[in-house]
């Protein structure tokens, strides 16, 4: 079950399909910003920059951070182990310093499993 689920991931990023769902984005100076929603859940996503070199950052403008998972993996869907460093309420700061360039995926959950999302971004 777990090698379908990877390879279902890993298809989906390199075919650039959205692993959302009510998936909508724009440009917000020089950021994408993201948002989906799902029953009574909503979540509004805001990570930047993208492509990243360092430092990924993510805020959730419409929640508190602390009722939401944040989670790295590499395009053949293995977890990655980050540090994440919670900067505010609503804001976290991923060093991604570490990771080989490539392409990963930013999954991001709320806490009771109700929303999830997926993003893919660019490590240079």
């Amino acid at each position: 079950m777990r090698a379908l689920r990877t390879i279902w991931i890993a298809t989906a990023l390199l075919l650039g399909v959205g692993l959302t769902m009510g998936f909508s984005q724009s440009t917000n100076q020089g950021g994408s910003v993201f948002s989906s929603s799902l029953d009574s859940d909503f979540l509004k996503i805001n990570f930047y920059p993208n492509p990243a070199t360092e430092i990924l950052n993510v805020t959730v403008s419409s929640g508190s951070i602390d009722r939401t998972a944040v989670e790295i993996f590499n395009i053949i869907g293995n977890k990655i182990d980050v540090s994440i460093e919670q900067v505010s309420g609503s804001e976290l700061r991923i060093n991604i310093d570490n990771l080989t360039p490539g392409y990963y995926l930013l999954a991001v959950r709320s806490q009771n499993a109700r929303t999830s999302q997926s993003y893919k971004f660019l490590k240079r």
